[in-house]
């Protein structure tokens, strides 16, 4: 049962990454927007994205009182709803005017999968005993796996001859040839039943409806009851079969602990828990909390604006699709090693590393595509592949710092600054975009990437 809900998780999520192909549509939509409805219809901006994200964290930080009201099949159910309401939605909204994308492919989408992550989190807590940061990114790392789908089908559906943009229009450039912006709608019809047909299937075969928290999973001693305490995990009679089995593997892992674990283990476990006003009165919890602001900064650019600015510079469509392509993969993979690396090497260490990788690589990216499109796909593979690790990371880092108990709320309010990031940035984006350019807006990455590291090195305890 315990593979089984994992890999529930792990198929729950291929697709709901949204922020991780939005990149490669937004080029499309939003030359179907200047077509369609005009080059002063509202297109072009990262909205959407911030949206997207603000729900995200939105969904989060309700995840669990949402399950303790209703359970966690039904919430399972209503991150579902949310979800595919907003990708299928957004085919309406490419027919009506540009800011209504921002509450279908935005909110709803953001409100739906933050719901689903947040599922994702208190299952891999549940079942984790151990080596945490490892099943959680390997668990987690389908959300961007799914795109590296999605984005090739996009591509090749709009513009299979591989038309390069022929407008310019101020930074950005835009296709207008018919044979591309034709296909537009239809590609999200056919996008948005990929999306549904995989995400019913996997929310119909995911783990039964429990009100068990997190520490009543994980911390089971040994004197109580195994069968009663395994109650919570199984809400039908024909799973009772497994609750021996989960019993006896649980007593076996428990005597083998200490012979088996060595220093992984012991950097795996958490501190004391801490509620969430005791969490609110450190300086750990708003120096996370400034990193996460500093991370999600360079990641809404990343998500938005790789391919819009690549086509200024690469008059290659399938190229720069297979730079996405390539780079989700590699990320993927870099998602699992952060994992594995935040199980043997403290958080401060990691995210030290994090933010400097992202302050030296944001630094140079914008000159990358001058010099040559392998060098630009060489440097946003690697600069992706940093930004992968931003979810495992903090979710660790809360682990780490501040224990299991509460964690949803906890992990919800360090993604708060996601919040306040995505309203602000937006307008900050296009101003430096209408006034500064593309070297500005990429060298900011570095800068607010290095002011985080500064603030980590030193106010983040070693934990």
């Amino acid at each position: 049962m315990k593979r089984a809900t994992l890999l529930g998780c792990f198929l729950k999520t291929f697709t709901t990454g949204v922020s991780w192909y939005w990149g490669n549509m937004s080029v499309y939509t939003d030359s179907y927007y200047r077509a369609t409805l005009g080059p002063h219809s509202g297109f072009g901006t990262p909205w959407v994205m911030s949206t997207f994200l603000i729900g995200f964290s939105i969904g989060l930080v309700i995840t669990e009182r949402t399950a303790r009201l209703i359970g966690r099949t039904w919430t399972n159910i209503v991150s579902f709803v949310l979800f595919e309401s907003g990708i299928l939605l957004s085919y309406l909204s490419l027919n009506s005017a540009a800011s209504a994308m921002t509450g279908t492919m935005g909110v709803l989408a953001g409100l739906g999968s933050g719901i689903t992550e947040g599922q994702l989190l208190y299952y891999v807590l549940a079942w984790s005993d151990h080596h945490v940061g490892f099943v959680s990114a390997l668990v987690s790392s389908s959300y961007s796996g799914g795109s590296i789908l999605i984005n090739q089908f996009v591509t090749l559906y709009i513009n299979p001859h591989n038309l390069s943009p022929d407008v310019k229009d101020g930074n950005n450039v835009y296709f207008t040839q018919t044979s591309v912006i034709e296909r537009i709608p239809t590609s999200n019809i056919h996008t948005d039943a990929l999306v549904i047909k995989e995400n019913h299937g996997c929310t119909s075969n995911w783990s039964q409806n429990t009100s068990a928290t997190t520490d009543d999973i994980r911390d089971m001693p040994l004197q109580r009851s195994c069968v009663d305490s395994y109650k919570g995990l199984t809400s039908t009679h024909h799973e009772s079969v497994h609750v021996d089995e989960a019993c006896n593997g649980r007593r076996q892992n428990q005597n083998n602990d200490s012979s088996d674990l060595g220093h992984a283990h012991e950097n795996t476990k958490s501190t004391e828990d801490h509620t969430t006003w005791q969490m609110l009165q450190t300086k750990t919890f708003y120096t996370l909390w400034f990193c996460a602001i500093a991370t999600d900064y360079g990641y809404i650019i990343m998500t938005n604006f790789y391919k819009t600015y690549g086509q200024i510079r690469i008059k290659h469509d399938h190229f720069l699709t297979n730079v996405a392509v390539v780079t989700v993969a590699a990320s993927t993979l870099s998602e699992i090693g952060w994992g594995a690396v935040l199980d043997r090497i403290k958080v401060k260490h990691c995210l030290m590393l994090y933010l400097s990788s992202l302050a030296l690589l944001g630094s140079f990216w914008f000159f990358t595509p001058i010099v040559s499109k392998y060098l630009y796909m060489l440097c946003t593979i690697m600069v992706c592949s940093m930004n992968a690790g931003m979810y495992v990371l903090f979710f660790m880092g809360i682990f780490k710092y501040f224990g299991t108990k509460n964690f949803s709320l906890n992990n919800g309010l360090i993604f708060s600054g996601s919040v306040v990031v995505n309203i602000g940035v937006p307008p900050v984006i296009n101003l430096i975009l209408k006034h500064y350019g593309w070297f500005v807006l990429f060298f900011s990455v570095g800068a607010v990437n290095a002011l985080a590291l500064i603030v980590a090195v030193l106010l983040l305890p070693a934990n």
